[in-house]
C-alpha cells in the first residue's frame, strides 16, 4: 500500500521556526523526502546561516518528548546570492500560462527552478509556487515547462532564481513517529518558503 504525508508545508519569515509533527504507523517502511525551496527578496543577498530541514524520527511508542527525537534525513539549500527576482509584468491564469514577462533576465537560465510569489516576503504568501524555466527570450520574458497552478495579476506577482527541490528516500520501519523542523538560520534581510512531503510505502494490507 502506498500513501503520501503533509509532514511540513510552512512559510518561513526571517527569525520564526516552522515545527511539523506527524504520528505515524508502525506499518511504515520505505519513504522518500519530497522537498522544494523557494526564497524571495529583491537584489542579491545571502544567508548568514544557511536553514536547515531536517526529516526526524522517534521510536517512543506514545507522546514523545524532543529527547526521543533523532535525525534521519538533514537538507541545507545553496547559499542566496543572485537571486535574480523580478516583477512579472502579464496576467498569469492558472492551468494555462507558462511565460512570463519580466524585464531583465539576467541571471536567469535555462533549467533553473524558479519561485513564484505574490509577495516580496515570501512568508506572507499562501499560493507560492514554483516552476522549471525551459526557455528565455532575453530582457523579455522566461517560458515554463509547464503552466502556473494559480492565477495572478500583472506587476503584483514576482519571480526569483535559485530555488530548489529534490527527493531523498530513507528508511522509516524503525520510528513509530515522524516530524520535519526548520530552523537554524539568522538572516533578518531573506524570508523564504518550504515544503516537504513524505511519500511511504506500508507493508499494512
Amino acid at each position: 500500500m502506498f500513501g503520501a504525508g503533509v509532514i511540513e508545508h510552512v512559510a518561513v519569515s526571517s527569525g520564526v521556526q516552522g515545527t511539523g509533527i506527524s504520528c505515524v504507523g508502525p506499518n511504515w517502511t520505505d519513504a522518500s523526502l519530497q522537498y522544494v525551496f523557494g526564497r524571495s527578496l529583491s537584489g542579491t543577498a545571502a544567508f548568514v546561516n544557511l536553514p536547515t530541514l531536517r526529516i526526524e524520527g522517534s521510536r517512543a511508542a506514545s507522546t514523545v518528548s524532543d529527547g526521543a527525537w533523532v535525525p534521519i534525513v538533514y537538507y541545507q539549500p545553496q547559499i542566496g546570492s543572485l537571486l535574480a527576482e523580478q516583477t512579472v509584468t502579464n496576467n498569469l491564469t492558472g492551468g494555462t500560462t507558462t511565460t512570463l514577462n519580466i524585464a531583465s533576465t539576467t541571471n536567469f537560465a535555462i533549467d533553473d527552478i524558479v519561485f513564484i510569489s505574490q509577495s516580496t516576503t515570501a512568508a506572507s504568501d499562501t499560493t507560492a509556487e514554483y516552476g522549471r524555466v525551459v526557455s528565455i527570450v532575453a530582457n523579455t520574458s522566461i517560458t515554463l515547462a509547464a503552466p502556473v497552478n494559480n492565477s495572478y495579476t500583472g506587476s503584483s506577482v514576482f519571480v526569483s532564481r535559485m530555488a530548489e527541490a529534490d527527493c531523498i528516500p530513507f528508511d522509516v520501519a524503525p520510528y513509530t513517529a515522524i516530524r520535519a523542523v526548520i530552523d537554524g538560520w539568522n538572516n533578518a534581510a531573506q524570508d523564504f518558503f518550504m515544503s516537504a512531503v513524505v511519500s511511504y510505502m506500508s507493508n499494512a494490507f
